[in-house]
């Protein structure tokens, strides 16, 4: 196998974790998300927004009929190896209000050789955003943290961002 058969499958195999994720999701399956997030490390940021008040919900709380998300459709996979021990997924989410989402899922490589899902995030995003919103999800579960909306630096356009992405921004 060339080096770009690798590249594609490597990218194929990631977005089928991915797709499994948001099987899990869209289900209700506790047990196939817990095999999905088995053995990830905590996220750092999560636990430091925990410490400083946020709300983490348990995998067992998102998963409920009455939480989980309703007519979510997915399009728009994209996998990204940034080297042999870290990778991405991004996948653009419409929700049933119209509104959508811009996912980004942090995978990390296990001692096996396989793929670990470390880290799901979730910003509005597009043109009519209705989200005000950010998810943060790790093996414990999800945090929902408020977006700001700042200005693009090519237009007059509103774009929401997560504190995270305005300090970054504010420093450029």
């Amino acid at each position: 196998m060339d080096e770009a058969s690798a590249d594609d499958a490597e990218s194929e195999h990631l977005i089928s974790i991915s797709r499994k994720f948001y099987d899990a999701l869209l289900e209700g399956n506790g047990d196939e998300m817990a095999v999905l997030w088995d053995d990830a490390p905590p996220s750092e940021y999560l636990t430091g927004a925990v410490r400083k008040g946020a709300r983490q919900d348990p995998w067992s709380t998102v998963l409920r009929e009455d939480r989980r998300p309703i007519g979510m459709r997915l399009s728009e996979y994209d996998a990204t190896v940034l080297n042999e021990t870290r990778a991405f997924v991004t996948v653009l989410e419409t929700v049933a209000n119209g509104s959508t989402l811009l996912a980004t899922q942090t995978f990390e490589r296990r001692q096996d050789g396989g793929w670990q899902i470390c880290e799901h995030r979730t910003v509005p995003y597009g043109k009519d955003i209705v989200a005000k919103i950010a998810l943060r999800c790790d093996a414990r579960g999800c945090v929902a943290l408020p977006v700001k909306t700042v200005a693009s630096f090519k237009s007059d356009e509103q774009v929401p961002v997560g504190d995270e992405t305005a300090r970054m921004l504010a420093r450029d």
